[in-house]
């Protein structure tokens, strides 16, 4: 429930992008600013989430994140300037910073791990099930106040936050205890955070430049909004079977050919296609986005098996790596776009998927099957 109610209000600001870029007179990389002021709130979070997580436990950080996330959404809502808006931008970040950290700890700490791919995968889909609803969010808001309705979004974070941190107060969430042993070393983080870092560029540079295309041959922010919702439903639909893929088959399979096909579906976007060719395009490029996520986030989740502390710092970096990718792409994305061309910055991140899609072919042998066994003090071979 974390996960939706944050994912809720992250999509349901992508349909408005167009409105507010009209009514404060921003460029594409203005736009692009306000979605990154969210990723560099959940980037500055995630050392401080970690230390909180330690000491409360990661279902209580997660349901500080979701208080601090319903405050600032009321105060967006109300915002009366692109500085406000971006500011509480920036806190709405710090806010889903913590709730994911504490319930991608509290998911990863209860998965058995054979089944960690298809946890991960339902979760993300029950997240997912909240972006779906995000979209038409925005929609209504949009087409009747958003003051009201983001009000209202931000009072039931508040109230979700409450009741997990008032579960937590009744003894349901341990603090996470250091256990004795030699964590395993950074390096062998390496490989799963860039394997993250790649579609959340790709993500970044998606979620600016899809709405503004979109708006710009015509749509409306009815049409933006399905289309978002369409993406969203299809992701739900799709992560958990990635991730039972992942599960038999091995990590790598499914992220190989996701960050192969991803590029192509987002040059796609750029072509001169019919609205509804666009709409379809716009749809299968978001969810080969999220099929990369699932594979790299269940094997995040088993290398931290057994090891809370090794955990926590783990699910901090995953947050740097997603939040980090998708502001540096919601940034330069569009500037790139704006000097060279809207396929080039979509051309460039194919070529780089590509290129480490071929590399996956050579990665160590517990990359692949995603075991943590042997990790301890050193890097893997």
């Amino acid at each position: 429930m974390a996960l939706f109610a944050e994912n809720v209000f992250y999509t349901a600001v992508l349909p408005l992008l167009p409105t507010y870029a009209d009514r404060f007179e921003l460029s594409g990389t203005g736009a692009g600013l306000m979605i990154a002021a969210y990723s560099a709130g959940i980037i500055a979070s995630s050392v401080p989430a970690t230390l909180l997580g330690r000491r409360l436990g990661f279902q209580r950080l997660a349901g500080i994140g979701l208080t601090l996330l319903g405050m600032s959404t009321v105060v967006f809502g109300l915002a009366t300037s692109v500085v406000v808006l971006d500011l509480m931008r920036g806190l709405q970040g710090v806010g889903a910073g913590f709730a994911w950290i504490g319930a991608l700890g509290w998911i990863a700490s209860l998965a058995p791990a054979g089944r960690r791919g298809a946890v991960m995968g339902t979760a993300l889909s029950v997240a997912i099930v909240g972006a779906t609803l995000g979209p038409v969010v925005g929609g209504i808001a949009g087409s009747t106040s958003v003051r009201a309705v983001f009000g209202l979004l931000g009072a039931a974070q508040i109230t979700l936050g409450v009741v997990i941190l008032a579960s937590g107060a009744q003894g349901l969430a341990a603090p996470v205890k250091e256990e004795q042993g030699t964590p395993v070393a950074p390096v062998s983080m390496t490989w799963p955070v860039a394997l993250l870092v790649l579609p959340s560029l790709l993500a970044g540079v998606y979620e600016v430049m899809t709405p503004l295309h979109l708006d710009t041959v015509g749509a409306g922010i009815g049409l933006i909004s399905a289309v978002f919702v369409a993406s969203a439903v299809a992701e739900a639909v799709v992560a958990p079977l990635v991730g039972r893929l992942s599960d038999r088959s091995g990590r790598l399979g499914p992220l190989r050919v996701a960050l192969l096909l991803a590029p192509v579906f987002c040059v796609a976007l750029t072509a001169d296609l019919t609205i509804a060719l666009l709409a379809i395009v716009a749809v299968l490029a978001w969810v080969t986005i999220g099929a990369a996520w699932v594979p790299g986030m269940a094997l995040v989740g088993d290398l931290s098996e057994g090891d809370p502390l090794r955990a926590s710092r783990n699910w901090a970096l995953v947050n740097v790596a997603i939040s980090g990718g998708v502001a540096i792409g919601s940034i330069a994305g569009p500037a790139v776009a704006a000097a060279s061309g809207a396929a080039v910055p979509y051309l460039l991140l194919g070529a780089v998927c590509a290129a480490v899609a071929t590399q996956l072919w050579r990665a160590p042998g517990w990359l692949s099957t995603g075991s943590a066994d042997g990790l301890s003090g050193g890097e893997p071979t």
